[in-house]
Protein backbone atom coordinates (compact mmCIF):
# COMPACT_ATOMS: atom_id res chain seq x y z
CA UNK A 1 0.00 0.00 0.00
CA UNK A 2 1.61 3.24 -0.68
CA UNK A 3 -0.14 7.46 -0.98
CA UNK A 4 1.42 10.47 -1.75
CA UNK A 5 1.16 12.93 1.03
CA UNK A 6 2.02 16.96 1.33
CA UNK A 7 3.87 17.82 4.43
CA UNK A 8 3.92 21.82 5.67
CA UNK A 9 6.58 23.45 6.21
CA UNK A 10 5.42 26.91 6.50
CA UNK A 11 5.33 29.57 4.40
CA UNK A 12 3.04 27.87 2.30
CA UNK A 13 5.46 25.61 1.23
CA UNK A 14 4.99 21.75 1.14
CA UNK A 15 7.43 18.63 0.88
CA UNK A 16 5.93 16.22 -1.26
CA UNK A 17 6.36 12.13 0.20
CA UNK A 18 5.42 8.79 -0.52
CA UNK A 19 3.99 6.81 2.85
CA UNK A 20 4.34 2.80 1.89
CA UNK A 21 3.48 -0.08 3.98
CA UNK A 22 3.11 -3.96 3.31
CA UNK A 23 -0.38 -4.76 2.88
CA UNK A 24 -0.37 -7.45 5.21
CA UNK A 25 0.47 -4.13 7.65
CA UNK A 26 -2.66 -2.15 8.40
CA UNK A 27 -1.68 1.29 8.81
CA UNK A 28 -3.00 1.18 12.36
CA UNK A 29 -1.02 -0.95 13.52
CA UNK A 30 2.71 0.80 12.25
CA UNK A 31 4.98 1.40 14.79
CA UNK A 32 8.10 2.88 13.08
CA UNK A 33 8.32 4.54 10.18
CA UNK A 34 12.00 4.72 8.35
CA UNK A 35 12.35 7.72 6.59
CA UNK A 36 14.43 8.66 3.42
CA UNK A 37 15.44 11.82 1.97
CA UNK A 38 16.02 11.84 -1.42
CA UNK A 39 17.97 15.27 -1.48
CA UNK A 40 19.03 15.25 -5.11
CA UNK A 41 17.13 15.13 -8.82
CA UNK A 42 17.29 11.59 -8.67
CA UNK A 43 14.35 9.54 -10.88
CA UNK A 44 11.54 8.72 -8.90
CA UNK A 45 12.21 5.32 -11.06
CA UNK A 46 15.20 4.71 -9.10
CA UNK A 47 14.23 5.69 -5.85
CA UNK A 48 10.66 4.62 -5.26
CA UNK A 49 11.13 0.65 -5.85
CA UNK A 50 13.78 0.72 -2.92
CA UNK A 51 11.48 2.24 -0.96
CA UNK A 52 8.85 -0.15 -1.73
CA UNK A 53 11.08 -3.11 -0.90
CA UNK A 54 12.25 -1.34 2.25
CA UNK A 55 8.63 -0.94 3.37
CA UNK A 56 8.07 -5.40 2.63
CA UNK A 57 11.11 -6.03 4.29
CA UNK A 58 10.94 -3.87 7.24
CA UNK A 59 7.03 -5.21 7.73
CA UNK A 60 7.81 -7.99 10.34
CA UNK A 61 9.27 -4.95 12.70
CA UNK A 62 5.77 -3.31 11.97
CA UNK A 63 7.39 -0.38 10.19
CA UNK A 64 6.57 1.64 7.21
CA UNK A 65 8.75 3.62 5.27
CA UNK A 66 8.34 7.49 4.01
CA UNK A 67 10.49 8.76 1.42
CA UNK A 68 10.12 12.56 0.45
CA UNK A 69 11.95 15.16 -1.76
CA UNK A 70 13.79 18.31 0.14
CA UNK A 71 12.65 21.90 -0.93
CA UNK A 72 13.46 22.86 -4.73
CA UNK A 73 13.72 18.88 -5.40
CA UNK A 74 11.38 16.59 -6.52
CA UNK A 75 7.92 17.51 -6.15
CA UNK A 76 8.80 19.72 -3.29
CA UNK A 77 7.97 23.46 -3.31
CA UNK A 78 10.42 26.21 -2.44
CA UNK A 79 14.13 26.41 -3.47
CA UNK A 80 17.31 24.06 -2.32
CA UNK A 81 17.97 25.44 0.70
CA UNK A 82 20.74 23.99 3.12
CA UNK A 83 19.70 25.87 6.06
CA UNK A 84 16.61 24.15 6.12
CA UNK A 85 17.42 20.78 6.35
CA UNK A 86 17.06 19.87 9.15
CA UNK A 87 13.51 22.17 9.83
CA UNK A 88 12.40 19.90 7.16
CA UNK A 89 13.47 16.83 8.65
CA UNK A 90 11.50 17.86 12.10
CA UNK A 91 8.18 18.68 10.13
CA UNK A 92 8.36 14.85 8.32
CA UNK A 93 8.72 13.65 11.51
CA UNK A 94 6.01 15.42 13.16
CA UNK A 95 3.40 15.31 10.51
CA UNK A 96 3.94 11.12 10.52
CA UNK A 97 3.92 11.56 14.60
CA UNK A 98 0.62 13.15 14.29
CA UNK A 99 -0.60 11.23 11.34
CA UNK A 100 0.00 7.97 12.89
CA UNK A 101 0.10 8.68 16.91
CA UNK A 102 2.93 9.81 18.77
CA UNK A 103 3.60 6.08 19.96
CA UNK A 104 5.62 5.60 16.55
CA UNK A 105 9.26 6.29 16.04
CA UNK A 106 10.52 7.64 13.44
CA UNK A 107 14.13 6.86 11.66
CA UNK A 108 16.27 8.59 9.19
CA UNK A 109 17.79 5.61 6.81
CA UNK A 110 21.48 6.80 7.05
CA UNK A 111 23.07 9.50 9.61
CA UNK A 112 21.31 11.93 10.81
CA UNK A 113 24.19 14.57 9.36
CA UNK A 114 24.44 16.69 7.79
CA UNK A 115 23.42 19.52 11.44
CA UNK A 116 26.69 17.45 13.02
CA UNK A 117 28.83 16.70 9.65
CA UNK A 118 29.36 17.85 5.95
CA UNK A 119 27.45 15.73 3.54
CA UNK A 120 28.85 15.46 0.59
CA UNK A 121 27.96 12.92 -3.09
CA UNK A 122 30.21 10.70 -4.43
CA UNK A 123 29.55 9.22 -7.77
CA UNK A 124 30.21 5.14 -7.16
CA UNK A 125 29.22 3.85 -10.42
CA UNK A 126 28.08 5.71 -13.46
CA UNK A 127 25.04 7.80 -12.43
CA UNK A 128 25.52 6.72 -9.28
CA UNK A 129 25.53 8.76 -6.49
CA UNK A 130 25.99 7.59 -2.55
CA UNK A 131 25.92 10.30 0.59
CA UNK A 132 29.31 10.89 1.91
CA UNK A 133 29.24 12.00 5.64
CA UNK A 134 32.88 14.43 6.75
CA UNK A 135 33.20 14.72 10.51
CA UNK A 136 36.55 17.06 10.68
CA UNK A 137 38.92 16.66 13.03
CA UNK A 138 39.01 18.96 16.24
CA UNK A 139 42.86 20.36 16.28
CA UNK A 140 45.44 18.18 15.14
CA UNK A 141 44.29 15.27 13.05
CA UNK A 142 45.62 11.99 14.44
CA UNK A 143 44.52 10.39 10.95
CA UNK A 144 41.14 9.90 9.18
CA UNK A 145 38.50 6.83 10.45
CA UNK A 146 36.49 5.79 7.45
CA UNK A 147 33.05 4.30 9.42
CA UNK A 148 30.98 1.83 7.37
CA UNK A 149 27.54 1.64 9.02
CA UNK A 150 24.51 0.03 8.04
CA UNK A 151 20.68 0.53 9.37
CA UNK A 152 18.48 3.38 10.06
CA UNK A 153 17.75 2.30 13.81
CA UNK A 154 21.52 2.60 14.65
CA UNK A 155 21.76 6.23 12.76
CA UNK A 156 22.26 7.88 16.47
CA UNK A 157 25.11 5.27 18.00
CA UNK A 158 26.90 5.56 15.00
CA UNK A 159 26.28 9.56 14.76
CA UNK A 160 27.78 9.42 18.50
CA UNK A 161 30.87 7.33 17.89
CA UNK A 162 31.57 9.67 15.11
CA UNK A 163 31.54 12.70 17.32
CA UNK A 164 33.46 10.71 20.26
CA UNK A 165 36.64 10.14 17.73
CA UNK A 166 36.48 13.81 16.27
CA UNK A 167 36.70 14.51 20.02
CA UNK A 168 40.08 12.36 20.12
CA UNK A 169 41.18 14.34 17.34
CA UNK A 170 40.56 12.08 14.43
CA UNK A 171 38.74 13.21 11.25
CA UNK A 172 35.56 10.59 10.42
CA UNK A 173 34.21 9.79 6.87
CA UNK A 174 31.24 7.83 6.82
CA UNK A 175 29.33 6.27 4.78
CA UNK A 176 25.79 3.60 4.58
CA UNK A 177 27.37 0.44 3.46
CA UNK A 178 24.19 -1.49 2.26
CA UNK A 179 23.68 1.65 0.23
CA UNK A 180 26.33 0.74 -2.42
CA UNK A 181 24.63 -2.47 -3.47
CA UNK A 182 21.42 -0.78 -3.22
CA UNK A 183 21.93 2.45 -5.04
CA UNK A 184 23.85 -0.14 -7.84
CA UNK A 185 21.20 -2.23 -8.23
CA UNK A 186 18.54 0.51 -8.57
CA UNK A 187 20.54 1.86 -11.04
CA UNK A 188 21.13 -1.73 -13.43
CA UNK A 189 18.54 -3.81 -12.05
CA UNK A 190 21.34 -6.62 -12.18
CA UNK A 191 22.43 -8.77 -8.71
CA UNK A 192 25.48 -6.65 -7.88
CA UNK A 193 28.85 -8.53 -7.66
CA UNK A 194 32.11 -8.10 -5.74
CA UNK A 195 33.54 -6.27 -8.44
CA UNK A 196 30.96 -4.21 -7.86
CA UNK A 197 31.42 -3.36 -4.37
CA UNK A 198 35.19 -3.00 -4.56
CA UNK A 199 35.05 -0.41 -7.38
CA UNK A 200 32.41 1.78 -5.32
CA UNK A 201 35.25 1.70 -2.41
CA UNK A 202 38.03 2.51 -4.53
CA UNK A 203 36.44 6.32 -5.22
CA UNK A 204 35.46 6.21 -1.95
CA UNK A 205 38.67 5.72 -0.19
CA UNK A 206 40.45 8.28 -1.81
CA UNK A 207 37.30 10.81 -1.38
CA UNK A 208 37.84 10.36 2.02
CA UNK A 209 41.19 11.21 2.33
CA UNK A 210 40.77 14.17 -0.54
CA UNK A 211 37.96 15.27 1.96
CA UNK A 212 40.31 14.88 5.25
CA UNK A 213 43.49 16.32 3.27
CA UNK A 214 45.26 13.05 4.81
CA UNK A 215 46.98 10.63 2.75
CA UNK A 216 47.93 8.32 5.38
CA UNK A 217 46.72 5.01 5.61
CA UNK A 218 43.07 4.89 6.89
CA UNK A 219 41.75 3.51 9.99
CA UNK A 220 38.43 1.68 9.15
CA UNK A 221 35.61 1.10 11.29
CA UNK A 222 32.27 -0.64 11.36
CA UNK A 223 29.07 -1.92 12.79
CA UNK A 224 27.34 -5.23 11.38
CA UNK A 225 27.93 -5.36 7.76
CA UNK A 226 29.59 -2.38 7.69
CA UNK A 227 32.93 -4.81 9.55
CA UNK A 228 32.02 -7.43 7.61
CA UNK A 229 32.40 -5.64 4.57
CA UNK A 230 35.77 -4.01 5.74
CA UNK A 231 36.89 -6.98 6.11
CA UNK A 232 36.04 -8.37 2.58
CA UNK A 233 37.70 -5.07 1.22
CA UNK A 234 41.13 -5.43 3.77
CA UNK A 235 41.41 -8.66 1.60
CA UNK A 236 42.11 -7.14 -1.55
CA UNK A 237 44.16 -4.24 0.01
CA UNK A 238 47.29 -5.53 0.49
CA UNK A 239 49.75 -4.20 3.61
CA UNK A 240 50.57 -0.81 3.92
CA UNK A 241 54.08 -0.47 2.69
CA UNK A 242 54.50 -3.96 1.25
CA UNK A 243 54.71 -5.14 -2.46
CA UNK A 244 51.74 -5.41 -4.48
CA UNK A 245 51.27 -9.05 -4.89
CA UNK A 246 48.82 -10.94 -6.84
CA UNK A 247 45.79 -11.08 -4.39
CA UNK A 248 45.37 -7.18 -3.81
CA UNK A 249 43.82 -4.90 -6.11
CA UNK A 250 45.90 -1.76 -6.97
CA UNK A 251 43.18 0.57 -6.25
CA UNK A 252 43.46 -0.43 -2.66
CA UNK A 253 46.52 -1.02 -2.29
CA UNK A 254 48.46 0.67 1.01
CA UNK A 255 45.37 2.64 2.19
CA UNK A 256 44.15 0.82 5.03
CA UNK A 257 46.27 0.81 8.39
CA UNK A 258 43.84 -1.48 10.23
CA UNK A 259 39.81 -2.73 11.10
CA UNK A 260 38.44 -2.21 14.19
CA UNK A 261 34.35 -3.95 13.86
CA UNK A 262 32.05 -4.36 16.38
CA UNK A 263 28.62 -6.13 16.04
CA UNK A 264 30.26 -7.96 13.22
CA UNK A 265 27.62 -9.78 10.95
CA UNK A 266 29.45 -12.84 10.05
CA UNK A 267 28.02 -13.78 6.44
CA UNK A 268 24.57 -12.85 7.25
CA UNK A 269 24.94 -8.99 6.97
CA UNK A 270 24.04 -8.83 3.21
CA UNK A 271 21.27 -11.44 2.79
CA UNK A 272 19.01 -10.07 5.57
CA UNK A 273 16.49 -8.35 3.18
CA UNK A 274 18.79 -7.93 0.86
CA UNK A 275 19.31 -11.17 -1.64
CA UNK A 276 17.45 -10.20 -4.37
CA UNK A 277 20.17 -7.59 -5.05
CA UNK A 278 23.27 -9.27 -4.43
CA UNK A 279 25.07 -12.35 -5.84
CA UNK A 280 25.11 -14.42 -2.38
CA UNK A 281 26.92 -17.14 -3.90
CA UNK A 282 30.55 -14.24 -3.35
CA UNK A 283 29.64 -12.87 -0.22
CA UNK A 284 30.45 -14.98 1.89
CA UNK A 285 33.68 -14.27 4.40
CA UNK A 286 35.96 -17.16 5.32
CA UNK A 287 37.64 -17.70 1.78
CA UNK A 288 39.18 -14.00 2.27
CA UNK A 289 40.16 -14.65 5.90
CA UNK A 290 43.23 -15.68 5.35
CA UNK A 291 44.36 -13.13 2.92
CA UNK A 292 43.53 -9.88 5.42
CA UNK A 293 46.75 -8.67 6.27
CA UNK A 294 46.36 -5.85 8.62
CA UNK A 295 45.80 -5.71 12.31
CA UNK A 296 42.08 -6.52 13.51
CA UNK A 297 40.72 -5.57 16.54
CA UNK A 298 37.46 -7.17 17.27
CA UNK A 299 34.21 -6.64 19.54
CA UNK A 300 31.17 -8.62 19.77
CA UNK A 301 28.57 -8.74 22.51
CA UNK A 302 27.61 -12.05 24.08
CA UNK A 303 24.07 -11.34 24.04
CA UNK A 304 23.96 -11.20 20.46
CA UNK A 305 21.32 -13.75 19.67
CA UNK A 306 21.55 -12.87 15.99
CA UNK A 307 25.20 -13.31 15.77
CA UNK A 308 26.43 -15.23 18.51
CA UNK A 309 30.06 -14.36 19.38
CA UNK A 310 31.64 -17.46 19.68
CA UNK A 311 30.96 -17.43 15.61
CA UNK A 312 32.62 -14.31 15.41
CA UNK A 313 35.20 -15.11 17.46
CA UNK A 314 36.11 -18.51 15.07
CA UNK A 315 36.28 -16.15 12.04
CA UNK A 316 38.68 -14.15 13.75
CA UNK A 317 41.00 -16.98 14.78
CA UNK A 318 41.60 -17.24 10.66
CA UNK A 319 43.36 -13.96 10.69
CA UNK A 320 46.78 -14.98 9.67
CA UNK A 321 47.80 -10.99 11.08
CA UNK A 322 47.48 -9.13 14.55
CA UNK A 323 44.06 -10.25 15.60
CA UNK A 324 42.66 -9.34 18.97
CA UNK A 325 39.03 -10.10 19.96
CA UNK A 326 37.24 -8.72 23.05
CA UNK A 327 33.60 -9.18 24.40
CA UNK A 328 31.19 -7.24 25.96
CA UNK A 329 29.23 -8.90 28.23
CA UNK A 330 25.29 -8.48 28.41
CA UNK A 331 25.59 -6.52 25.25
CA UNK A 332 23.00 -6.84 22.13
CA UNK A 333 24.02 -6.65 18.74
CA UNK A 334 22.38 -2.76 19.54
CA UNK A 335 24.60 -2.55 22.31
CA UNK A 336 22.05 -1.23 23.78
CA UNK A 337 23.08 1.20 27.38
CA UNK A 338 26.62 -0.22 26.37
CA UNK A 339 27.74 3.16 24.47
CA UNK A 340 30.10 4.43 26.62
CA UNK A 341 31.83 0.79 26.89
CA UNK A 342 31.88 0.27 23.09
CA UNK A 343 33.06 3.76 22.28
CA UNK A 344 36.02 3.20 24.75
CA UNK A 345 36.77 0.00 23.12
CA UNK A 346 36.66 1.25 19.43
CA UNK A 347 38.80 3.88 20.49
CA UNK A 348 41.40 1.04 22.42
CA UNK A 349 40.72 -0.81 18.78
CA UNK A 350 42.25 2.53 17.14
CA UNK A 351 45.09 2.74 19.43
CA UNK A 352 45.76 -0.80 18.89
CA UNK A 353 46.09 -0.81 15.15
CA UNK A 354 48.34 2.12 15.21
CA UNK A 355 50.75 0.52 17.43
CA UNK A 356 50.79 -2.96 15.13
Amino acid sequence: MEEIVRVPVGEGLTLEGLLAWDDGLPLAAVEAVVICAQMLPETREAVLPRVRRMAQTFAKYKSATFCFDYRGYGGSGGSPDVATIQADRDAVKAYLRDRLGERVQAWFFGWPGPRRAELHWLEIAPEVTLPVYHYPAQGASRGTVFVASMSPEWAQMHDDLALRLVAEGYAVVGVSSLEVPERIWAATRQLVTMDQFFAAYERLWPFAQELTGDDRPLSLVGHSAGSSGNLLLAAHAGRPGAPLDSGARPGLWGRVRGIVGFGNSANKGFSMGFGEIVDEQVWQLEPYLPRVQVPVYMVQGDADDEFPAAEIEAQVRLLPGPAHFQVIPGADHEFTGQFEQLAGLVLAGLHWVEER
